[in-house]
């Protein structure tokens, strides 16, 4: 079978021409309603990534006010490792001895930037940052 030609078809005792696969060949066939909504069901599709395009090239291609705002992504980020290592009853920083501390703040540029922040919370961590408390009972009171 030959697609776009037309093909002789036996249905019982009489003979009908089928056309098989051009667009054009079933367009005449229909009403001219039919065929504009078949060709636009055919061509709007393959227009979608086109459109988009020449909408991201217009939208790049001119500023607004997002443009000027310094950009603080860095700085969350930053400081949300900070806050994860220093949080919670327990936090992770407390683990650390004052070697390996002093090394990760020399190594990371996250952790130099707020050193004295994971400093005080390892000192509290380890008991160094904390006043001693001192019973009632051995104050004579």
């Amino acid at each position: 079978m030959h697609i776009g030609k037309a093909v002789d078809c036996n249905f019982h005792e009489d003979q009908r021409t089928v056309f098989i696969g051009e667009f054009s060949s079933i367009a005449p066939h229909l009403p001219r309603q039919k065929a504009g909504i078949l060709v636009a069901m055919a061509f709007v599709p393959a227009l979608i990534i086109p459109a988009m395009s020449a909408a991201r090239v217009l939208r790049n291609s001119s500023s607004d006010e997002r443009d000027g705002a310094p950009l603080a992504a860095s700085d969350v980020r930053k400081q949300g490792v900070v806050d994860r290592m220093v949080s919670g009853s327990s936090p992770p920083v407390s683990y650390w001895s004052a070697k390996e501390l002093e090394k990760m703040i020399k190594t990371n540029s996250a952790f130099r930037d707020r050193a004295e922040e994971l400093r005080s919370a390892h000192a509290k961590a380890n008991g160094r940052g904390k006043l001693a408390e001192v019973p009632n009972a051995l104050m004579g009171a």
